[in-house]
């Protein structure tokens, strides 16, 4: 990841957030996608002009905040203004990216996420233009000494899903303004000893336009910060990665998303070099590099981004989770359960959010970008169940937004979810959702 000191940059504060189902089923644009293009059988058989476009260039600050003024595209350069830039990977049309975690939140603390300039990529000969503003809404940070590991557990992935948010003059973006082209990701476990690879991104040395490197899958290793990826835990490859690469897109044969570049490995040095005036100096002879593998590092992203104890998003852009006024008693607390399905077939739905605000807040605040108006959530699994991370309150109204991938959402104001008289446990009537037309 490249730093480098920067001019203040600035928006208004109005986040949109967009969550739709993006986590464990990845059959969400992969089944769609073999089913309509033929598999590729080598590199020379994909169009990389194409290919390139779903990778975007980030640019990031520490110190932007809402109310400084106009945003300047052509520098970041001011006092005590820390800035970074990385590369990220579009997962759905809407302009949805995935990306590093030190990437898309703050460089210090990284328990809070910053605003990203999002830079469109335009063909291989243009330099990336500059089309939104983003910010992360999962979130899983990398391991650093100065984070507060009780948060996220001892759990590390390095790895964030940026949503479009404000366009370049700070106004809220409208649902449709973003259209871009997503990159479907390859099978779990479809990567092998050997495989051939892409990285595509915007390294550093490789100068302002987008690069392309190639190498192979040297092997895996496991990460002791990710005991869930077993050895897994990172892709080994001889291919180049170097700062700027951070977060970007790593492509199998058929085009297909299986890592993101994250970790400059060790490099080897040993004294078989001569300097000007013929004296032995150490020389690079080997480096072996990381990737994190998708999707496996994806489908476990929501475990951890948003698991309990993850510090809020405050509007002001500070850390200031404050306290929720309807935090339940144990006399009060009711477990809810229920599922998702098919308004059209009645079959399950998998991947569906079934999100619970804070108890006052309207549906249209959250859908405007209150930040703050979460009061719990819950996604739904392959058999279209879901349980609420978090108790509600007998008799207590809540606004219930429901948003699945290829469904129309669906919202209600003022839903009470537990009955005055309830049990502790309550299980709601399937919730029906209708496939976009």
């Amino acid at each position: 990841m490249s730093r480098y000191r920067g001019q203040a940059l600035a928006v208004l504060l109005v986040l949109t957030v967009l969550l739709p189902s993006l986590v464990r089923d990845q059959r969400w644009a992969h089944a769609q996608e073999q089913e309509e293009s033929p598999r590729a059988f080598s590199f020379r058989d994909l169009s990389f002009d194409e290919l390139i476009t779903s990778t975007v260039f980030l640019v990031a600050c520490d110190n932007l905040r809402p109310s400084r003024g106009a945003i300047d595209l052509t520098t970041f350069e001011a006092t005590g203004s820390t800035c970074w830039s990385g590369s990220g990977t579009v997962i759905d049309p809407s302009g949805i990216i995935l990306t590093n975690g030190h990437v898309a939140i703050n460089s210090d603390t990284q328990n809070d996420p910053v605003w990203v300039l999002v830079y469109r990529t335009v063909d291989a000969r243009s330099l990336p233009q500059p089309a939104y503003i983003a910010r992360a809404v999962l979130y899983s940070p990398t391991s650093e000494s100065n984070f507060p590991v009780s948060s996220f557990g001892t759990v590390f992935l390095d790895l964030a899903i940026i949503v479009p948010a404000l366009t370049l003059d700070g106004r809220p973006l409208e649902p449709g303004d973003i259209t871009m082209r997503p990159l479907p990701m390859a099978e779990e476990g479809a990567v092998t000893i050997g495989d051939e690879l892409r990285n595509i991104g915007y390294p550093g040395i490789g100068g302002a336009l987008i690069t392309v490197t190639e190498g192979t899958v040297a092997g895996f290793e496991p990460d002791e910060n990710v005991d869930q990826l077993g050895n897994s835990g990172w892709i080994k490859t001889d291919a180049t990665i170097a700062g700027g690469n951070s977060g970007g897109t790593t492509v199998n044969e058929d085009g297909q998303l299986i890592g993101v570049p994250t970790e400059l490995g060790d490099i080897e040095t040993r004294a078989l070099c001569e300097d000007a005036q013929g004296s032995p100096v150490l020389c690079g002879v080997g480096q072996i590099n990381h990737i994190r593998p998708i999707p496996e590092g994806f489908n476990l992203l929501p475990d951890v981004g948003l698991g309990e104890g993850m510090p809020e998003m405050s509007a002001s852009g500070t850390d200031d989770p404050g306290s929720s006024e309807s935090a339940t008693t144990a006399a009060d607390a009711v477990t809810v359960t229920g599922s998702v399905v098919s308004a059209d077939t009645g079959q399950p739905v998998a991947g569906a959010w079934f999100i619970v605000l804070e108890p006052g807040v309207p549906v249209a605040d959250y859908e405007n970008g209150q930040q703050d108006a979460v009061y719990t959530f819950a996604t739904s699994g392959a058999d279209g169940h879901f349980q609420l991370k978090k108790p509600v309150v007998r008799g207590e109204a809540y606004g219930v937004v429901v948003i699945a991938r290829g469904y129309d959402n669906t919202s209600e104001d003022g839903r009470v979810l537990a009955a005055a008289d309830a049990p502790t446990v309550v299980t709601l009537p399937p919730v029906q959702v209708a496939v976009q037309r």
